[in-house]
This record gives structure tokens, C-alpha cells and sequence, in this order.
């Protein structure tokens, strides 16, 4: 599966894996 255009961030909060998607204003169109 190819990734989206950003950075990828990996949370683990309280034992739960969150992931978070951050896309540059340069790439939201």
C-alpha cells in the first residue's frame, strides 16, 4: 500500500497504538 504525502507520527498512549498523518499545507490541495 503506498503511503500519502506527509509525515507519519506513532502515539502510544495509554497502550493503544495511535497513528497520526501529518500533511504539509504544500501537499493538501
Amino acid at each position: 500500500m503506498p503511503l500519502p504525502k506527509g509525515r507519519t507520527r506513532i502515539k502510544c498512549i495509554r497502550g493503544k497504538t495511535r497513528i497520526q498523518w501529518e500533511i504539509p499545507r504544500e501537499a493538501q490541495q
